[in-house]
Formats: C-alpha cells, structure tokens, sequence
C-alpha cells in the first residue's frame, strides 16, 4: 500500500465540495424546522366566549362533538360551529346598522385528525374563522386537556 491521499485543489472542485456542504447543511436545518414547526393547540369548548372582532357574542352548542367533554364541558367540531348564530353585534357602517348574524367559514380553524368524522375547532386559529360580513371572531383563551398536533408546515397543512 502507497498510502496516497488525493486532495482535489482546483478552484471548481473547490466550488463543487463547497456546494454540496451547504446542500448538506440546508437540509439538516430543514429537518430541524419541520419538528420545530409542530404545535399542540386547544379544542374550543362550547361554553368559551367566542365573538366577532366587534364584541358580538357567538351561540355555542356542541351536537357532534358532545362526547367528548372537559369537565363535563363538550368539545365543538366543525359543523358545531359552521353556521352558528351571533347576538348583539354592534357594527355599523355610517349610521347603518351591520351586525354580524352568523359563522360562515371555519376551514382556517379545523385540526388536523378528525374526532367522531369531523374536525375540532382550534382556540389559537379561531381568527381565521369568519362571519357573514366577512370579519374574524375572536376567543378569550382557555386551556383545555384535548391537545391537538398541529403542523405549520404548507407541505403538511
């Protein structure tokens, strides 16, 4: 054996092994972010108080998702929310009453598992929800013991 150790010295090989040493190192910092980019987050509860951004109050009454329960308080799942009357919302335009009347969209707030073949409403994205006049609802927020894995992952949802 002659022992001969080769080294690449020419400025494009040089170029080359510097390219794929940071190819190498996006990716364990890819890596790192994908588990990073997980969050456990909280199940709305039927009787939290839910509004619209003007302080409008939000009927809340669980149906599917009545069997699961935090201290005997029901979790609410998609359709529990989707159409859900609102009360006493004071908007106006001009001197034109406006007032919020009902939850139209929930797609921005759903978990990412399905319990009893729906989605769970999520406390910390309730403001991706909206009313019929297009404004986000706001929540006073309560932990809860029904945690979900959250992915902020486009790839993953």
């Amino acid at each position: 054996s002659l022992n001969i150790k080769l080294e690449c010295l020419s400025k494009q090989s040089l170029e080359y092994k510097d390219l794929i040493s940071n190819i190498l190192e996006e990716q364990k910092t890819t890596q790192v972010d994908k588990k990073q980019a997980i969050a456990k987050l909280h199940a709305l509860l039927e009787n939290q108080n839910l509004e619209c951004i003007h302080g409008g109050k939000v009927i809340l009454k669980s149906n599917k998702g009545k069997t699961f329960k935090d201290n005997n308080i029901p979790i609410m799942l998609e359709s529990d929310l989707l159409n859900s009357s609102i009360v006493a919302c004071p908007y106006t335009i001009g001197n034109v009453s406006s007032p919020c009347t009902k939850v139209v969209n929930v797609k921005g707030s759903l978990s990412q598992k399905k319990v009893n073949g729906e989605f769970v409403i999520l406390q910390e994205l309730i403001s991706a929800c909206t009313t019929d006049k297009n404004f986000p609802l706001k929540v006073s927020f309560t932990p809860t013991k029904f945690k979900y894995d959250h992915s902020f992952d486009p790839k993953e949802g």
